[in-house]
């Protein structure tokens, strides 16, 4: 019975750090999209550089990805953001496995 409870008591405590973790503000915040949107139409790309660098979201950090290589090509561009996107997605994936063996 107390491994099944202490097996609960983690499962739990993990599920409540992923979701704390997990915030839809802290991995795609409103306010930056819609600032970064404003500056692209207006042709602003040094202010959107800036605005990703000053943001610790993981959308500024592969937006940021992206800009970094703008100038070597389309395909050059969409690789990049692609594998930021996968490094930033085994964020969500922490403790995955010790989740699936409780």
């Amino acid at each position: 019975m107390y491994p099944i409870l202490f097996c609960s008591v983690v499962s739990l405590a993990i599920f409540l750090e992923r979701v704390w973790i997990l915030r839809r503000k802290l991995i795609i915040p409103k306010d930056f999209i819609l600032k970064v949107e404003e500056f692209v139409q207006r042709t602003k790309i040094a202010k959107v550089v800036f605005l990703c660098q000053g943001n610790s979201s993981s959308i500024a950090r592969i937006f940021l990805e992206g800009l970094k290589n703008a100038g070597r090509g389309i395909w050059l561009v969409k690789e990049a953001i692609e594998d930021k996107g996968r490094r930033e997605g085994y964020i969500g994936e922490k403790y995955r496995g010790i989740i699936n063996y409780s």
